[in-house]
């Protein structure tokens, strides 16, 4: 327990031009005025703001469909399931520990439930959980030693693939469960190549999964892993200037790949994915595998593309495909990736959106009337929320209603965008913040 203690500094009385200084543990203060109760209560509440996280949709066998989200009704963020919208959010875990992530399985015949992950006391040493719905059992599915993340679940539900340092806690390796429900503790090493390996996205066969190889903030490689053969090969990116990378003057230039998933059309083989290769943004683009053909899709974008998800059952016809934000000017910007008649790609804007950050993109791949797309957006009006939109009627829903520490969201103002030139000539973007008018101003 910490102790103040407040006397004159040398030379001083308390008065007369002295400096009052205050040890509050291993704090020396001088000459700093005590901060009133009534500053530290307004603080609190803004620091007590809750917010969410959108952890996926459920199928109608869950707890009758909604979604899972993660947020904070104690200490810690957990798993909440929520019906229907702005509904009320049912507890489903109970830790001291937060949830790190939580995985729904596809198939109930699998688990009616989910995987999730947490450590002990802030280790970071993850560890997976199977979370069964009905008798609210869960169950160790890891070592207990080791750091485990990226839990993965193919299309059917009937197996998953994880990242995983098992094998010497220090590289990140692949591993597969196909046991089923009768042992989903059963994991198989499927890739064990060193370094730091995650699981990005299942084939929409369920024979191979996207892989992404991290080596560093500007250099990471994507592959594509053969979950029966357990062959690893990088995806067949082709150089674009092939006689300059092959004279020895050239010097390789080291690209930083992103987001990849497949391309959910049927018949196509292909995969979208994000890199800053001849650039300096990360850009959407399309490669397919058959003929090695690139195709630059966010390049009249000059911002970086930072989530990229499906959008399309794959057995129902749709001419849109993939959701992915852009962060233009500091706020993130929701497109709609569509295929035309000609079977070029097109990006549409969704409007309508609260000014923020947008992210958390999540199929909703168990309702096959229609496309819904959910998504977290955190802005200056709300800490964090998740919402909804309908592609087919673009109606945007919203899906939940955080706490704000008891402040009145009356008096939050969203802020407006505004450029000015620095010295260099560099436009800088910056947020203008004008108070409401309040009798608390």
């Amino acid at each position: 327990m910490s102790s103040s203690t407040s006397t004159p500094a040398a030379g001083g009385s308390g008065g007369g031009g002295g400096v009052t200084r205050v040890e509050q543990g291993p704090l020396i203060i001088e000459d700093v005025p005590p901060i009133p109760e009534s500053i530290k209560g307004r603080l609190f509440q803004y620091q007590n703001a809750r917010s969410c996280s959108l952890l996926g949709w459920c199928p109608d066998t869950l707890m009758g469909g909604g979604m899972l989200i993660s947020t904070r009704f104690a200490e810690t963020s957990q798993v909440h399931h929520v019906l229907s919208p702005l509904s009320y959010r049912r507890q489903l875990t109970f830790f001291d520990e937060p949830i790190a992530s939580a995985r729904i399985c596809p198939s109930p015949d699998t688990l009616n439930g989910f995987i999730y992950t947490k450590d002990i006391g802030g280790s970071e040493f993850y560890q997976a959980y199977s979370f069964d719905v009905a008798s609210g059992a869960y169950t160790l599915l890891t070592d207990g030693a080791s750091k485990n993340s990226a839990v993965l679940w193919n299309h059917a539900g009937t197996q998953y693939v994880m990242s995983s340092t098992r094998r010497n806690k220090r590289d990140h390796d692949i591993y597969l469960s196909r046991a089923g429900k009768d042992n989903l503790a059963q994991q198989d090493i499927i890739l064990q190549e060193g370094g730091l390996w995650n699981p990005l996205s299942w084939s929409p066969d369920d024979q191979q999964v996207l892989v992404l190889h991290y080596k560093s903030a500007n250099e990471s490689y994507i592959h594509i892993l053969d979950i029966n053969s357990k062959k690893v090969e990088a995806l067949p990116i082709p150089v674009v200037n092939a006689a300059a990378a092959a004279s020895s003057q050239q010097q390789q230039e080291r690209i930083s790949y992103g987001a990849a998933v497949w391309d959910p059309r049927d018949g196509k083989r292909g995969v979208f994915y994000t890199s800053d290769e001849g650039g300096e943004f990360m850009t959407l683009r399309h490669l397919d595998l058959a003929s090695h053909v690139i195709t630059s899709i966010s390049g009249s974008i000059p911002w970086n593309v930072e989530e990229v998800k499906t959008i399309k059952h794959r057995d129902v016809d749709s001419d849109k495909i993939i959701a992915f934000t852009a962060n233009e000017d500091g706020v993130s910007v929701l497109y709609i990736l569509s295929v035309d008649d000609k079977g070029a790609f097109v990006f549409n804007k969704v409007d309508g959106l609260p000014m923020g950050q947008v992210y958390n993109l999540a199929f909703n791949k168990f309702n096959k009337q229609t496309q819904i797309v959910g998504f977290v957006v955190n802005s200056s009006l709300s800490p964090g929320d998740v919402y909804s939109i309908n592609l087919k009627t673009t109606k945007v829903t919203q899906w939940t209603q955080s706490e704000v520490g008891g402040l009145p969201p009356s008096l939050f103002v969203s802020p407006l965008l505004i450029r000015y030139k620095s010295f260099d000539g560099l436009t800088v973007p910056s947020f203008y913040y004008k108070p409401a008018a309040s009798p608390l101003n």
